[in-house]
């Protein structure tokens, strides 16, 4: 069996997993639960793989590593093999074949099972109005995906569904704007939803994100009480080695047209510019030696970023209340941070869910021997031990739903702000999602 086999054979049971490749990083990993308990998080000091709604509210999920697999290149034949760690006081084998069932006649099972849409909503209850209530205006509009050709700059943009979901957009931009302008605050992220009918399994999407976004941490993520998401994002939010951190600020996009160093607007710059300031402050009474990098242009995929690192020593080794200042921060949410998530609520019309929330590793431990010289069995015996997390925010993302992709895109609203131009940004940010979809 080889490694998506083995992500295939774990959906298909209806067990909770996560499949996942860090930025830059050749080795896939995977994370999976034996039983469908769903563990919250309390405080930040248990390990395993952290999945968290954007609002603080919402609970956040946590996976822990009954099973974990990997492959330090992508498996695409059928004889590659994939590695399997269990604890040492289970027994592998049982590990092994307790849910060995056939995914061949259950191929087209994939959706979450039909109790996950409404555990989810009470996992984030409160958070938005139910879809329910929303006017026909605001509600997501849908269309069945096919590929586009590049050179359209807005694909299926003369459908009455999407012209309904520009103009919804367009006069929530103006809105953000008119705010802005009365000084009830600085920027704001907004952001939308479209539905997409879906022709492959998640395992497959999943590889198509592999094969494209190798710049993005790459996931698939599934808990029969939450739901099934996957996506491509290119913003950390915090990584810690021990006390070390690192984190970054990243805002402004274009599209990439084949100059990695392009001329940045005033309203991209001013944009960034808030953001990195906004952490900065936040981690100057948490993070010793804290540092600022010169900003910088980063490619992702098709689009273009800046993106300035700050990193530090943390002075003590928790990271509650370090997660607790940046989250949500000026790139997904927007600036003073609660004025500006009550404007999110009250007007986007939908639940962003886990949606512009993090994910990532947390409190996992990195091994290595300090002698690989297998005959010096003395020193074979000393490792250096570091303790990691790493945390992405979800950008980039789609939840499945009921054989459809629900897929997330926003963008940032500043006083300069033109409205037409932020919906196509919005349109340039979705084909990362549509295009792993044909």
């Amino acid at each position: 069996m080889d490694f998506f086999e083995r992500i295939g054979v774990q959906l298909a049971s209806g067990l909770p997993f996560v499949a996942y490749q860090k930025p830059d990083e050749s080795n896939v990993k995977a994370i999976l639960q034996e039983d469908c308990s769903l563990h919250e998080l309390t405080d930040y000091t248990e390990s395993g793989f952290v999945f968290a709604p954007f609002l603080e509210e919402g609970r956040a999920v946590l996976l822990k590593a009954d099973i974990a697999i990997s492959t330090e290149d992508l498996p695409n034949a059928g004889n590659r093999r994939i590695s399997e760690s269990v604890p040492e006081e289970e027994n592998p084998q049982d590990k092994r074949t307790k849910h060995s069932v056939s995914i061949v006649a259950r191929e087209n099972k994939w959706n979450s099972p039909r109790n996950a849409e409404n555990e989810s909503e009470q996992l984030n209850e409160g958070s938005n109005p139910p879809e329910s209530e929303l006017n026909t205006s605001e509600k997501e509009h849908i269309f069945s995906h096919k590929k586009h050709d590049p050179s359209e700059k807005n694909p299926k943009a003369e459908t009455t569904s999407e012209f309904g979901a520009k103009s919804h957009h367009i006069a929530l931009v103006e809105k953000a704007i008119k705010s802005i302008e009365k000084g009830d605050f600085r920027k704001v992220v907004l952001s939308r939803k479209a539905l997409v009918a879906l022709e492959h399994s998640p395992v497959t999407l999943f590889k198509n994100l592999l094969s494209r976004y190798d710049t993005a941490l790459c996931y698939l993520w599934f808990h029969p009480k939450v739901g099934l998401w996957l996506g491509a994002t290119p913003e950390i939010l915090l990584k810690t080695r021990n006390r070390r951190l690192t984190t970054m600020s990243l805002a402004g996009t274009q599209t990439f047209e084949g100059d990695i160093h392009p001329t940045w607007g005033q309203k991209e710059r001013e944009e960034q510019k808030l953001v990195t300031d906004y952490i900065e402050d936040a981690l100057e009474d948490q993070v010793l030696h804290l540092e600022r990098s010169e900003t910088e242009t980063v490619r992702a995929g098709e689009l273009l970023h800046l993106r300035t690192k700050l990193t530090g020593i943390l002075k003590d080794n928790s990271l509650e209340s370090i997660i607790k200042a940046l989250h949500p921060t000026p790139a997904v949410c927007g600036l003073p941070k609660t004025i500006t998530k009550d404007f999110i609520i009250e007007n986007e019309g939908y639940n962003r869910e886990y949606y512009t929330g993090f994910l990532g590793e947390l409190n996992l431990y990195d091994k290595k021997q300090r002698n690989a010289n297998r005959a010096n069995q003395e020193n074979q015996a000393y490792r250096s031990v570091v303790k990691t997390s790493t945390l992405f925010v979800n950008l980039r993302c789609m939840q499945i739903k009921n054989e459809q992709a629900h897929i997330y895109v926003g963008g940032g609203i500043t006083k300069d702000s033109n409205p037409e131009r932020e919906w196509e940004e919005t349109v340039a940010k979705s084909k990362t999602m549509l295009d792993i979809l044909g």
